[in-house]
Parts: structure tokens; C-alpha cells; sequence
């Protein structure tokens, strides 16, 4: 680009951005006159002088009412000289608009604005003061000129009498103007003011001053405290309930050479830990294989895969028929490539899946119904820490925010409840350390801390308040975990578990002397067993236990350069799985409050930019 077209595109770029760039209004003067009442009740007189260069309905002014610690300004005897409404008045903000709906206004506008501010009784010792932010951040337009006027009810010393200007934190007084007048009221001027900017004044006052004052009373040490017994009485109902409803009965197995009662591997996935993954859908592909009912072929590419069909299923277990219906439906001519599975066979094998879990209901149902009424009251009891919480963290003020984090505390003690479940009932099949297991059910609570500790900070919650969103993060986790437990196995349940865990311990333990004979007896027992150490996480132990053995070839599979060895079949298994999952996937499937500032200075000097209370800001719609 030459420097010509390079300047040219400069200034083509200069008069697009010089249009967005002007603004429709402007402010020309804000003038606040403020009457300090004995009682530290604020009389405040805004005039805001406003020119609209379009069309508009008129301004609206932003009044911040909420404050650390429970301390809440209280805003009445509201007037002005134009129509006006309070359009929104929540926890932090008093919102009001200027203006009518159906008109519109161009040119010089004024508007005058009076207001009763009363922050409540001085919280400092030793001390009272005035601690006011005339002019807030929360302005979106410059402002041209300020004036400002304080009037006290007695006399002030003019030496401890503090101006700040600027972004909030800043100290600096550059270009505040201001004298004091008959010794108890103060003048002054401040010109310039871009928005995110405040005018800050503090006035340190002897202690007493003010004379009946609305008294700050702050409730949170009480709602702690509340939130500390609810959430040990939740936890203590917990532990109760599980002891009476939940405890479970010693399991007890043997190792033994066959899975329970002929069981196919999908009802041994399932019945193990009570749910159907992808891969006992696809163990069942290698048990029907070792049966001669289908035999599988390599694919032309490594990792794809053929399946034909060599006799029909007859088989009454349930879901298992229509499975293997389902599956070769997919296909044309008895075969089956990856690619088929793609259309309509994720519906089909769900309902496989709802058929399985049907048949195991009423006489066969694997979960005692006293404990899942049981545990439900567990899960019922987290809303005791949950709604002390959220009453602590917003007693101020009871709304919205109340309402976000009764929502999110329960729903993250449902996600917390759901991981520990899922946890432990695949522990025993996953034959997993107790310390792990207890260490793993609280990832989600350590979570939820951190979360919590992050919220607190972005809402600037007191002390206490953060101290008690911690307790219950940890209550919730102590109650997901006895919730858990609670649901434990019916009779029926408990006696299919043990017949699985001993079969499971055949084939993660069988010796190397017994093994042997089993295969002189009988050299297809390799495969006879590897569709259940699929759904039961062993197929790499199921192989390692053949190393070194010479096996015979299976008769149902083929493939390019073929090794007869144990390993192969087992990274078949999973190496299947994966793809299984991919072919079978249908084809279409700010917080806290800005500008929220801490009310009071609670020590000498002179103060920072936006540290005091009122301020906000406003614009024009």
C-alpha cells in the first residue's frame, strides 16, 4: 500500500468513525444543593441543564441505595419539575426517568430533581462525618460544570474539610474550588468531568454531631449463626437417615468361573452399576460373535469394521432380540458397515436400553424403596443450608438475587448429588480404594468453594457472609455423599452384585494353574469371557493373564495381517468402542452492582474518589 491510498484510507476511516463518535446530548451544568439535617438525614436539590441534540424522551438519574454490611440509604420525598417515574428500585439502585413515552424532546431541557438521602446512623468511633459523592461514575455523558452547595446545622472546622476528584480510588483535589461560608456552609465549583469520574466530599465532624439518627442495625452475626445450625441440623438428618434407611449389609462373594445365572454382558453392565454405557452395547457384538450368531471382518481402512449376520437371536433376554434386530436392520443384504449405523440406530438402541431396565423392576427392581423415599428426604434436607445462605448473603434485600442463589445452590448440589451417586455405584465394579472414592465425591464441593469465594468477592460480601457461603459449600458436599449412600440395593440387587463381584474376581484373579486347564478344556475360554471383561473395565488384564499362551483363532473374525494374541482383541474391544460411539451419533443432533462503593470511611483523612455514599450516575433515553 502506498503512502497515498495508505492516508486516503486514513481519512475515509477518520470520517466513519468521527459520526459514531458524537454523541446525542450533552450536559452543561449540574448544580446539587445538600441540607445536612441534625438527624443525618440529607436534603438534596439537583438541577441538571441538558442539551439534546436529537430526538429524546428525557434523562434518567441512577441513586445507589445498597452498602457493605447491611447499610442501606433510604430515599423519599421525591420531586421534580417534570413528569418522572422510578422505573426500577432494587437492592443496590434507585432508577428514575424522566419523560413521557410518547414525547420527544430537542434542545435546551432542565431538569430539577429533590430528594430526602438518609444513610443512617455514623457507624465510625470516635467521630461522625458527612462522607458524599456529589457527582457518581455511573454518568455516561461529560459534564461541563458542577456547583455545588453543603449547608450543616451548626458551625465546621474548614480543616477537616476533604475534596477528591477522579476515577475511584483517587485522591487528588485537582480542580475542586470551593471556600466555607458563614462558618457552616460550604461553596464550590469543579468544571470538566468525563464519565467514570467522581466528586468526592468528606467532612470529618466531632463526635455526636448528629442527633437522632435512623439506627443501622446489622443483621448478618445472627443470620450466620442461624446458617451455622440449619447446616448442622441438615447434616445431622442426613447421617440419621442413612443410619436407619441407608446402611448397607456387608457384601460378601466367592469367586466363580460363569457370570450370574447366565446373564448376558449388557444385564452385567447394567446390574453392576446400574447403568447401560456404550460399551455394553458393544460387548454384546463379541458375545454374539463367540455364539456364531455374526462374525466381523476389517474394513478397508485399519479401524472400520464389517459385520454379517450368520443365524437368527432367539434369544428371551430382554432387549437382547430386538437389539440384534435393530442392528442388522441398519444394513442391506445381512451386513453391516459403520457408515449404517448412522441412521436410525441411536433411537433403536435406547429403546434396547428401556427395554433392559423395564424387565428389572417390581420382584427384580435392584434398589430398596425405603431408601429411595429416604434418600429423597436427604436431598430435601440441602435446602436448609441452601435458603440460610441466600438469606444471609441478601437479608438487606430480598429479591432477585435472593432468588439466583437458592438456584444455583441447589442445582449445584444436584450436579455435587448426581457425580457422588454415579461414583459409587460403579465402586465396587471399579474395585476402587475407599480413601479414593472419598476423596473423588468432593471434587465438586471444592469446586463450588472456589466458586464461592469468587462470587463473594465480586459482591463484596462482609466477612461473615463469606465464612457462610464456605460452610454450606461444604455442608452440600457432606449431605450429596450421605444422600448417595442412602439408596442402597434391594435384596435382589444386593445378591446379583455379589454373584458379579465374584465373577469379576475370577477374572481379574484366576490363577495362572487353573487357567490353563480351563483352556486345555476348552481353548475358546478367552473369548467365552471377553464381552464381560469388556463391561466390566478388565479386558487389558483379561489379555495380560493369556500372554505368552498360544491361542487358538476365533472363528468369527478376520482381518488384515491378523496376530492370534490377546492383546489385539482387547484393543479391538476398545478401539471398536470408540468408533461405535462416533458412528451411532445422529447426523443433526457482570456481577455484583457497579459503581456499589463501601458507605463510611472508618478513618481520618481525606477520603478517595467515590468512597462515600449517593453518587450513581444517569443518561437520556
Amino acid at each position: 500500500m502506498t503512502k497515498k491510498t495508505y492516508l486516503v484510507f486514513l481519512c475515509l476511516l477518520l470520517l466513519g468513525v468521527v459520526p459514531l463518535a458524537a454523541s446525542d446530548y450533552s450536559i452543561s451544568s449540574y448544580s446539587v444543593e445538600i441540607d445536612v439535617a441534625r438527624d443525618a438525614v440529607l436534603h438534596v436539590d439537583e438541577k441538571i441543564d441538558a442539551m439534546f441534540f436529537s430526538p429524546l424522551h428525557g434523562i434518567f438519574r441512577e441513586i445507589p441505595v445498597g452498602y457493605l454490611n447491611g447499610q442501606r440509604a433510604k430515599v423519599s420525598d421525591i420531586r421534580s419539575n417534570r413528569p418522572s417515574e422510578i422505573y426500577e428500585s432494587g437492592k443496590d439502585y434507585l432508577k428514575i426517568r424522566f419523560g413521557e413515552e410518547d414525547v420527544l424532546l430537542r434542545g435546551s431541557q432542565s431538569y430539577e430533581l429533590t430528594y430526602s438521602y438518609d444513610v443512617g446512623a455514623d457507624q465510625n468511633d470516635g467521630y461522625d462525618e458527612l462522607y458524599y459523592n456529589i457527582i457518581g461514575d455511573g454518568w455516561q455523558e461529560t459534564i461541563e460544570t458542577c456547583d455545588f452547595s453543603i449547608v450543616f446545622p451548626s458551625s465546621i472546622d474548614p480543616s477537616l474539610i476533604f475534596f477528591t476528584r477522579g476515577i475511584y480510588g483517587s485522591t487528588s483535589s485537582d480542580g475542586v474550588t470551593w471556600k466555607v461560608v458563614d462558618g457552616n456552609r460550604i461553596e464550590g465549583t469543579a468544571l470538566n468531568f468525563v464519565p467514570g469520574e467522581n466528586l468526592t466530599v468528606r467532612v470529618q465532624l466531632p463526635d455526636g454531631y448528629y442527633v437522632g439518627a435512623r439506627e443501622i442495625i446489622n443483621r448478618t452475626p445472627f443470620f450466620f449463626g442461624l446458617t451455622i445450625a440449619g447446616c448442622l441440623v441438615a447434616i445431622g438428618f442426613a447421617v440419621l437417615i442413612w443410619f436407619r434407611f441407608g446402611k448397607d449389609v456387608p457384601t460378601v462373594f466367592y469367586a466363580a468361573s460363569e457370570p450370574p445365572d447366565g446373564m448376558t454382558p449388557m444385564q452385567v453392565g447394567y446390574l453392576a452399576d446400574s447403568h447401560i454405557d456404550d460399551k455394553d452395547i458393544t460387548s454384546m457384538l463379541f458375545y454374539w460373535a463367540d455364539r456364531g450368531l455374526l462374525k466381523i471382518e476389517q474394513g478397508e481402512k485399519t479401524d472400520s469394521f464389517v459385520f454379517t449376520k450368520l443365524g437368527e437371536n432367539e434369544s428371551t433376554s430382554p432387549g437382547e432380540k430386538y437389539l440384534f434386530d435393530s442392528f442388522f436392520s441398519c444394513g442391506q443384504d445381512n451386513t453391516v458397515k459403520e457408515e449404517d449405523l448412522s441412521d436410525g440406530f441411536y433411537e433403536k438402541m435406547e429403546k434396547a436400553k428401556t427395554k433392559l431396565k423395564d424387565y428389572f423392576k417390581g420382584e427384580r427392581r435392584l434398589t430398596d424403596a425405603k431408601s429411595q423415599i429416604a434418600t429423597a428426604f436427604v436431598v430435601l434436607s440441602a435446602l436448609i443450608p441452601i435458603v440460610l445462605t441466600a438469606v444471609l448473603l441478601s437479608w438487606d434485600y430480598i429479591g432477585f438475587g435472593t432468588f439466583v442463589v437458592l438456584v444455583f445452590g441447589f442445582l449445584s448440589f444436584l450436579a455435587q448429588f448426581a457425580f457422588v451417586k454415579l461414583l459409587f455405584n460403579r465402586w465396587y465394579v471399579m474395585n476402587m480404594s475407599r480413601y479414593v472414592a472419598a476423596i473423588l465425591t468432593f471434587i465438586p464441593t471444592l469446586l463450588l468453594i472456589v466458586f464461592s469465594f469468587i462470587a463473594n468477592y465480586l459482591f463484596e460480601a462482609a466477612a461473615l457472609q463469606s465464612v457462610g457461603t464456605f460452610i454450606c459449600a461444604v455442608t452440600l458436599g457432606i449431605i450429596s455423599f450421605f444422600a448417595a449412600i442412602t439408596e442402597k440395593r434391594s435384596a435382589y440387587g444386593q445378591k446379583v452384585l455379589e454373584m458379579i463381584l465374584g465373577y469379576r474376581e475370577f477374572l481379574e484373579k484366576v490363577e495362572m494353574d487353573r487357567l490353563k486347564l480351563m483352556i486345555d478344556s476348552d481353548p475358546q475360554v478367552f473369548y467365552h469371557n471377553l464381552s464381560y471383561a469388556i463391561v466390566l473395565g478388565l479386558e487389558d488384564k483379561w489379555a495380560r493373564k493369556f500372554d505368552g499362551i498360544a491361542m487358538a483363532a476365533p472363528i468369527w473374525y478376520s482381518g488384515h495381517d491378523l496376530v492370534f494374541d490377546a492383546f489385539f482383541y482387547s484393543h479391538l474391544a476398545r478401539s471398536w468402542n470408540r468408533q461405535f460411539a462416533l458412528a451411532v451419533m445422529p447426523k443433526s443432533s457482570s456481577f455484583g452492582s457497579p459503581g456499589l462503593r463501601v458507605g463510611g470511611s472508618s478513618f481520618g483523612g481525606s477520603g478517595f474518589s467515590g468512597g462515600g455514599f449517593s453518587g450513581g450516575g444517569g443518561g437520556a433515553w
